[in-house]
């Protein structure tokens, strides 16, 4: 339902996540409010606000609209009036007298105060057995495609102080740990903290670990714990375009990256790819076919210390443009396209013994890039959506909104975003200047 149909009575619909604080406006013609950022802080400052209005007995639900858009990082949909031009670009965002013209996405400063671990078991749930504890939030790193370094700037990392007590109630409750966070392998003591969960006997499991990050006692010790893959992520086959994205791997550095996974026990490797990156071609594609061969390689060629079997998993995804990033201003590859990508890829492994590639469908990706990059009126698309019963094909078709506007358009250089009020502390004037760089790095004229 609509948030203008709903009635007086009616309960607030408030929304949160990374999702919404990248860019909420897609689906705010179904919201109340949301709360940009993280929620540790702000969820207490809006309740404060929510009793007072109780008790006051009066002003309605305006009032109390009104009155949580002075809490730093909520946003009220209905107080922003967005005008348009007639080529359907957005000509202004007006805010009503009194409210903010930026929003201000709300970050925990002393992040230690708010230990952050799984709370809710079930035998139902996919990570039954293990209890995920975040290491820490942001990244340092500022690849031009990512949304974590803007979405959880600045970088901090917990201490050691803190996070051990939560590693042992987890082991404590036979559970195994879960290490997460933005940038896990750019905490300073992450041998630290898996050496005493080692030493109490405990499981640990991991996400992705940067490929200039992997050092032999890390392996060792995540090998003893009982990892029995790990996963790195080069995204691009070539140096070119790792060059582009602000990942400088070279091929050597990978390598040895595998040398050191499987001289320490670990055979079965996951590697993350992108397709469909800025000025790609067919050239670039086949080197993420040449680089898993040379990785392939490299298993084989200590075959003499292979435990068990080997295996080489090459996830391969579409590049879709995300808000607040370097990358926001360029267009996601068509879906035909990246389907004649992928064919390549997986007519270049079919034949090969040990390798596998899983991807996401295009057409998935291309919904992630129209509600990643769309304005209000992708609420409509998303109504029709749920008309037809989750058929994005008909609704994409019976409405009269263009998606391929949202999805396939160059944005020009001074166009006005649909998340532009968000301030995320990274001035767009400074991405503007990434994007550029990384363009003539491309080749691009823009």
């Amino acid at each position: 339902m609509l948030s203008q149909n709903r009635k007086e009575e009616d309960p607030l619909v408030i929304g949160g996540g990374v999702s919404v604080f990248l860019n909420p406006e897609p689906i705010s013609p179904f919201f109340d409010l949301f709360i940009l950022g993280e929620a540790e802080e702000v969820v207490g400052e809006f309740l404060e606000v929510f009793r007072k209005w109780r008790l006051r007995r009066g002003g309605g639900k305006e009032g109390l609209l009104k009155d949580s858009s002075k809490v730093e990082g909520v946003y009220i949909p209905k107080l922003y009036k967005v005008t348009y031009k007639e080529d359907g670009k957005i000509e202004a965002m007006i805010p009503e007298p009194g409210i903010p013209r930026k929003v201000k996405r709300r970050w925990v400063k002393e992040i230690d105060q708010f230990p952050t671990q799984s709370i809710i078991f079930s035998p139902d749930i996919e990570f039954k057995d293990m209890t995920l504890i975040e290491m820490n939030r942001g990244c340092p790193r500022g690849c031009r495609f990512c949304a974590a370094y803007s979405a959880y700037y600045p970088f901090r990392n917990r201490s050691l102080s803190v996070l051990e007590p939560l590693t042992q109630n987890a082991l404590s409750d036979g559970r195994r740990v879960g290490l997460t966070g933005t940038a896990l392998s750019d905490h300073p003591q992450l041998v630290s903290l898996c050496q005493g969960i080692l030493s109490r006997d405990g499981g640990i499991s991991i996400s992705s670990l940067r490929v200039d990050a992997i050092q032999p006692h890390l392996v060792q010790c995540l090998k003893q714990a009982g990892a029995r893959t790990l996963s790195i992520a080069p995204e691009a086959g070539s140096e070119r375009l790792r060059k582009i994205l602000g990942k400088n791997y070279r091929e050597e550095e990978i390598l040895k990256t595998i040398d050191i996974l499987v001289e320490n026990g670990i055979f079965q490797i996951k590697n993350y790819f992108l397709i469909g990156l800025p000025s790609e071609t067919d050239e670039d594609v086949k080197d993420i076919l040449i680089l898993a061969k040379k990785i392939r390689h490299q298993i084989l060629s200590k075959r003499k210390s292979l435990e068990a079997g080997w295996r080489l998993v090459l996830s391969v995804n579409p590049f879709i443009p995300k808000p607040a990033t370097p990358f926001q201003w360029v267009p996601m590859e068509k879906v035909g396209e990246l389907k004649r990508r992928l064919k390549i890829l997986q007519k270049g492994i079919e034949r090969e013994r040990g390798m596998k590639l899983v991807n996401d469908l295009p057409k998935w990706s291309f919904i992630q890039a129209l509600l990643s990059r769309g304005d209000r009126k992708v609420g409509g698309i998303l109504m029709s959506a749920h008309h037809y019963k989750g058929d994005w094909s008909r609704a994409l078709r019976e409405t009269n909104i263009n998606p391929d506007f949202y999805v396939y358009r160059v944005r020009e250089l001074d166009e006005i975003f649909p998340w532009d009020f968000i301030d995320h502390g990274i001035p767009k004037e400074k991405l503007k200047e990434e994007y550029i760089e990384a363009m003539k790095e491309a080749g691009a004229n823009i």
